[in-house]
């Protein structure tokens, strides 16, 4: 993270918390990977969405579908776990259905 200005270098501009808190390595490889990764997820959702696109959904929802595919296939996390955390992530920043959507998808991934 970057500042304009004479800050730190590791200080994010907008924190919660102490910089400490923050897993910068974890971060950076996840950024780094995004590009990577997006046309599999979007093949993913697209495959086991009956009756949408990914590209319909909401930015949200397909912020949080390509966090835990970039998060699985780098870090190679247990897809039950990073399932957990998603629908948390929907609970805390999405709509209220988007928490049975996204369980549902992963749902029929984990099942192929």
């Amino acid at each position: 993270f970057v500042k304009h200005g004479p800050a730190s270098i590791n200080t994010p501009p907008y924190t919660h918390g102490p910089v400490g808190d923050v897993d910068v390595d974890y971060v950076l490889k996840m950024m780094w990977n995004f590009e990577k990764y997006i046309d599999d997820t979007k093949n993913m959702v697209n495959q086991y969405a009956d009756s949408f696109h990914y590209e319909e959904m909401d930015i949200v929802d397909q912020s949080i579908f390509l966090l835990w595919y970039t998060e699985y296939q780098i870090f190679h996390t247990p897809k039950e776990i990073l399932i957990n955390e998603m629908i948390e992530l929907c609970k805390r920043y999405s709509d209220a259905w988007s928490p049975k959507l996204i369980n549902w998808i992963f749902d029929k991934y984990l099942k192929a």
